[in-house]
């Protein structure tokens, strides 16, 4: 489960997206939603069995490491903080669903 922001409970596990090009930023959605973009989290285990998608060797994981991390603006890869920070969006199913259950669980 992840956190959104301001909240003081989990209320999704949400799926990240890149929906813009190069690093220029992120956007979590609910995992149900199809957004445009390439997913970047994928499920590699189900059940206790790890799926395809868990099954890469070391060297593909390195591999893939680093081309994700081409991928960012260089002033994101720096170990200073980013200015501008990195761009990361909540999208509005997420915003309203958080709303939604902060609503239901107000008096709880």
């Amino acid at each position: 489960m992840a956190r959104i922001s301001g909240s003081r409970r989990c209320v999704s596990t949400p799926a990240i997206c890149s929906p813009f090009p190069r690093g220029r930023g992120n956007c979590i959605a609910r995992a149900d939603e199809d957004l445009a973009g390439r997913p970047l989290l994928v499920t590699v285990m189900h059940n206790g069995r790890r799926l395809p998608a868990g099954c890469v060797d070391l060297e593909s994981a390195r591999q893939y490491a680093q081309e994700q991390i081409l991928r960012l603006p260089d002033h994101v890869r720096t170990i200073t903080p980013a200015r501008p920070p990195y761009p990361v969006e909540v999208s509005r199913a997420l915003s309203l669903y958080q709303k939604a259950l902060e609503a239901q669980f107000a008096g709880a």
